[in-house]
């Protein structure tokens, strides 16, 4: 299920650096009978303050950000009277009817409460639960640990490495508002003709992250292997799918067809896109793929897409350049099932194996540093206004 639309506009916008989790966020603070609050902020607490009818300068702090389905939590009051007095109130004196803090829903929230015998009335406008707030509320250990990470209001992705005497891969986590994020593009908007490097495809589509997609010819600069390969909901080639397909359908589910399924059966069923990926599938509706004795041949660079559900995926950019750090398929395969991905399979690998990070080329492609290969295709995200 994809995560809500986050918010853009409550009363007033602040802007939020893409590559740090600082947890700044607005709201509107509306005091009866004060006039309507105007929002501020205070080291890393959410803090609102408003204007009493006599100017008193009233201001509450935060614990967490007003989203939907959070427990309201005051940090602390401080009533700043015309006549220079100052009350300041712990959020342990805070008191709620029914001895219980509300639960916040998407909207208005009309909230009540007492300190000390005086009562208070203000209204709070939760937001919607959003990619944003999957990550304040439940990634924090993985953005600390993560060497690049990019929120929005649309799109949440972290880039983790890991490495072991024998492998080296990065593994992308992305969270995407809306199905529209996902794509799929052909190098320089042709099918066979000249390839292009996957940083400057990044750079001319407007990417957040993408990998290489397809197997591909030298000769043709066609995708190879698979049945049929469709692109933009058009058939290019091909009349039935072998199992070699990655599909990606309107709703952004991605799935291998079984072998047999013709391309209009696959277009009736909302595919969109497919790459063409001679590697072994590796997950099928949960369930991990015994891919045999060539799983465990060699480590070998390799690019792989994982599925949680449509909206969550996981990419595997493994290799540490020079054709050195690789993985096996079964080492592919079991990072995907450990993060919970019910699909998984991998693309073309070796020296096309690349990872691009808004428009930089991150990982160490096979053939050495700088050395990035130009592909016939690529899978990548966007934020929700995409440049196609």
């Amino acid at each position: 299920m994809f995560r809500s639309k986050f918010y853009r506009k409550i009363h007033f916008l602040i802007q939020v650096p893409t590559r740090a989790l600082i947890a700044v966020i607005a709201a509107v603070l509306l005091f009866l009978p004060f006039d309507r609050a105007e929002a501020g902020t205070l080291n890393s607490s959410v803090c609102l303050t408003g204007k009493g009818v006599t100017e008193e300068e009233i201001s509450v702090k935060l614990y967490e950000k007003p989203y939907d389905g959070t427990v309201l939590k005051i940090k602390s009051m401080e009533i700043r009277y015309s006549d220079g007095l100052i009350r300041r109130f712990s959020g342990e004196t805070v008191e709620f009817p029914g001895g219980t803090a509300p639960t916040l829903c998407t909207g208005t929230n009309d909230i009540r409460f007492s300190i000390k015998g005086e009562n208070f009335h203000f209204y709070i406008e939760a937001l919607p639960a959003t990619v944003a707030s999957y990550a304040v509320e439940n990634a924090q250990a993985e953005l600390a640990t993560a060497l690049y990470s990019h929120i929005s209001d649309s799109i949440f992705v972290t880039i983790r490495k890991y490495q072991s005497d024998e492998s080296e891969y990065l593994l992308t986590h992305v969270i995407i508002e809306d199905p529209s994020q996902i794509h799929s593009a052909l190098a320089n908007d042709t099918y066979g003709g000249k390839r292009e490097c996957p940083s400057d495809a990044s750079e001319r589509l407007g990417w957040v992250v993408g990998v290489n997609g397809s197997n591909f010819s030298w000769e043709t600069n066609r995708p190879v292997y698979a049945g049929v390969c469709i692109k933009d909901r058009k058939i290019m080639e091909g009349t039935a799918a072998n199992g070699m397909e990655i599909c990606l359908m309107e709703d952004g589910t991605l799935f291998s067809p079984y072998e047999g399924t013709s391309g209009e059966e696959l277009l009736m069923q909302g595919v969109t896109d497919t790459w063409s990926c001679g590697d072994t599938l590796l997950i099928r509706d949960g369930e991990a793929i015994n891919v045999g004795i060539q799983s465990n041949q060699y480590r070998y660079p390799r690019t792989a897409i994982g599925m949680v559900e449509p909206g969550e995926y996981y990419l595997i950019t493994a290799g540490s350049g020079h054709y050195k750090g690789g993985m096996t398929y079964d080492e592919v395969r079991d990072v995907l099932l450990a993060h919970g991905c019910t699909y998984g399979k991998c693309m073309d690998g070796g020296g096309s194996s690349t990872l691009v990070f808004e428009n930089e080329v991150i990982n160490v492609p096979a053939e050495g540093s700088g050395r990035e290969r130009a592909v016939e295709d690529f899978l990548y995200f966007s934020e929700r206004v995409a440049i196609r």
